[in-house]
């Protein structure tokens, strides 16, 4: 104010001057009422004053209550602020480490505080927030620069004393060491992918340890964070050959020049030296060089558990990055030395090329899953001879006894490929319970088949025709039906594709004859994607009397005429000749039915003849419905299927994929779909009249998301 106060005008100079008078006249006012001798109490603030009140009692006769206000003056302020810095002098001597708590009780974290030390943490936090409380109820205006600076730091250190104690009493950091790495482990499992390779800087343990001291120590010292490696080598070469791509394109399109300025070839040479054109890519190459070290240091002698993705570039490319494929080798070399410590290892097939001859043995290697490759240099895989845990194997098969894998010792494995090398790697191993034959091809196909195999002791046998760019072998089932012998077979699983030239074609023949030279009991079927008639599939109750559960998948494409799952399948299924031991059953289709009481009927039906014969026949335990169609079913219909099966009715939704589309308006994208649909509520059907709300439609949100399949669960 006096330092303004030449730039006043008069007005507002004399102004000021009749408020200091009145202020004058306010303070001498109540001087005189302070005689009485009452407290005084802070009721508010002004800029630069601080107004202190007393609450008069009443009078008599019911007078009003009065108020007593003063300020206190530049001396007083002074005095009251080094009486704040001196109280507070305690809190900047803080001396509290969680090394001072008591023997850390067992299964503790390192981080606990017992009760006692956590009473007087508390009891420190409340005096501090106390103390910030008189600071902040007092305006210290117009004090010296230098203790206005002393209070200002004050402050902070108080607010840091609070902070650093409440983070101290953190819920998070009571946690055992063994539920926090349980946390860090399930994170990192959910967010795996391509987004965490190491080409792309991404080491979701290197972001745990940098959260906090205690997480850093957790992290540090547990070697099972760092046991997974994920390396995507087409990022990797993307980012170390981003500077030579950079460069050609500033020689095609042209530098941006000044105007006037001529392109000559001394700016080409000045951007064509080493180190320029390249800097990003040598910095890619340092940073997952760096991650997988600190991988394999903080690991220590923690199992492996390593992933290679991605394709190579051709072989003219690879003429051209040759710098590039001698630091990926490098990388390779770096693996292959900790080989002992290799657990699960997946390597696509052309990686193998880059990867040096391992140096074996694989003391606890217990998966292996190699991608395409031509074999004609099977010395990578010889090693893996000595690899005596190693049970289980997934890839293509081209000429397995060429191949270095102990086959006889494998308990489960995934292949691909053609007929004839699938059933030559089947007859190697001896020890096989879980099959899956995945991508099955015509290679080959001309070659005449064994007439018979030994018997294996696989207890699953999965077939899988994904989708894939070799032309598919529509005849595989059978071929591979006719040889296969399989007396202790108690699962198959067939899961054909999408596409119709590709999909398995059925053998009902052959599969009867497997089963009955097999004399296997078959208790669980999965059927997807295979087109049948209702007499071929019941005719698999004559061929598996004893099936206990049956999934059944028809949601593929095509119209209701080819749908298996309608009125006349539930018929059948009502008569208990059908499957008698049947007990788990699971539907998924887009059926469209003209009965809707012809589900709860089959149920029923089967659960009525089950009690009369319980020796010969089963009724159903569980029964899980997979509605693809908003119309399938109606609320009376499942309320009666509650009513007969209670908690083994399961039922869900999923509506089709053309409502997840977007849909534009004249504002903004919808970011949600509402369809009208007959959507089942099975506690409000119980609550209500049936007859009323079986006419009643119910709106639905749909997110607007294409990945993401809408699912709604209703257990009963």
């Amino acid at each position: 104010m006096e330092c303004g106060e030449g730039f006043m005008t008069p007005t507002e100079r004399l102004r000021l001057q009749g408020e200091a008078l009145e202020r004058e006249y306010a303070i001498e006012e109540d001087r005189q009422k302070l005689e009485e001798g009452a407290p005084l109490s802070v009721t508010h603030k002004r800029a630069g004053v601080v107004v202190y009140s007393k609450v008069q009692r009443s009078g008599k006769y019911g007078a009003p209550a009065g108020e007593i206000k003063i300020e206190l003056s530049p001396l007083e302020r002074f005095d009251l602020c080094q009486t704040v810095l001196n109280e507070g002098a305690r809190f900047h001597d803080d001396t509290f480490t969680t090394c001072d708590v008591a023997p850390i009780p067992v299964g503790r974290s390192p981080a606990y505080i017992n009760p006692s030390t956590k009473f007087r943490m508390l009891e420190g936090i409340a005096s501090a927030e106390g103390h910030l409380k008189l600071i902040d109820s007092y305006d210290f205006a117009e004090l010296p620069e230098d203790l206005s600076d002393r209070l200002v730091v004050h402050r902070k250190v108080v607010v840091d004393y609070v902070d650093r104690r409440k983070h101290h009493l953190a819920p998070i950091r009571a946690l055992p060491v063994e539920i926090l790495l349980q946390i860090f482990t399930f994170a990192r499992s959910a967010i795996n992918g391509r987004c965490s390779s190491l080409a792309n800087d991404k080491s979701h343990s290197l972001s745990f340890a940098r959260v906090c001291c205690h997480w850093r120590d957790v992290c540090l010292h547990n070697g099972s964070l760092w046991s997974s490696i994920d390396i995507n080598v087409p990022d990797l070469i993307r980012g170390m050959t981003f500077g030579n791509e950079r460069l050609d394109r500033l020689h095609v399109s042209g530098r941006p020049l000044a105007a006037g300025a001529l392109h000559t070839s001394a700016d080409e040479e000045q951007h064509a030296k080493a180190g320029i054109e390249d800097r990003r890519g040598w910095a890619t190459i340092y940073r997952t060089q760096l991650l997988l070290g600190i991988h394999l240091c903080y690991s220590g002698s923690s199992p492996l558990t390593i992933r290679l993705s991605g394709e190579l570039p051709s072989q003219g490319q690879k003429a051209e990055l040759s710098d590039t494929m001698k630091r990926l080798s490098d990388l390779m070399v770096r693996l292959a030395e900790h080989s002992t410590r290799w657990r699960d290892v997946c390597i696509e097939g052309a990686l193998l090329d880059c990867l040096p001859e391992a140096r074996g043995p694989f003391p606890i290697l217990e998966a292996l899953r190699l991608g395409r490759m031509s074999w004609r240099n099977h010395s990578f895989t010889d090693p893996f001879l000595n690899a005596p845990k190693l049970r289980s194997f997934a890839g293509a098969t081209l000429f397995p006894p060429g191949i270095g894998i102990p086959w006889a010792q494998l308990h489960e494995i995934r292949l691909e490929g053609g007929v004839n090398p699938l059933l030559e790697t089947l007859a190697h191993c001896t020890n096989l319970s879980v099959c899956t034959i995945a991508k099955v091809n015509k290679r080959f196909s001309g070659y005449p088949l064994p007439e018979r195999m030994s018997s294996l002791d696989l207890r699953t046998l999965r077939f899988v025709q994904q989708r894939s760019t070799d032309e598919g072998n529509p005849d595989a089932l059978g071929m591979m039906f006719q040889v296969l012998r399989l007396p202790l077979l108690e699962a198959l699983e067939i899961h054909s594709g999408e596409i119709p030239l590709k999909r398995f074609r059925w053998c009902a023949e052959a599969l009867a004859d497997m089963v009955a030279e097999s004399c296997c009991s078959i208790t669980r079927l999965t059927l997807s994607g295979i087109t049948l008639t209702l007499d071929e599939f019941f005719g698999l109750s004559q061929i598996m009397p004893m099936l206990d559960s049956l999934v059944l998948s028809d949601s593929g494409p095509g119209g209701d005429d080819r749908r298996m799952i309608n009125d006349p399948f539930f018929v059948r299924m009502s008569s208990t000749s059908e499957f008698p031991r049947l007990r788990h059953l699971s539907l998924d289709g887009r059926m469209r039915l003209l009965n809707d009481d012809v589900i709860p009927q089959m149920v029923d039906a089967r659960f009525k003849e089950a009690r009369r014969r319980p020796d010969e026949l089963c009724s159903l335990a569980t029964f899980k419905l997979v509605i693809r169609r908003r119309h399938a079913l109606t609320r009376r219909a499942l309320v009666r299927l509650h009513e007969i099966l209670r908690e083994g009715f399961l039922e869900r939704w999923v509506p089709p994929t053309s409502m997840y589309k977007q849909t534009m308006t004249r504002h903004s994208p919808v970011t949600d779909i509402r369809t009208r649909g007959r959507r089942v509520r099975l506690i409000e059907a119980l609550e209500g009249d049936l007859s009323e709300t079986e006419t009643e439609e119910d709106i639905i949100e749909v997110p607007n998301d294409n990945n993401t399949m809408v699912e709604s669960f209703f257990t009963v």
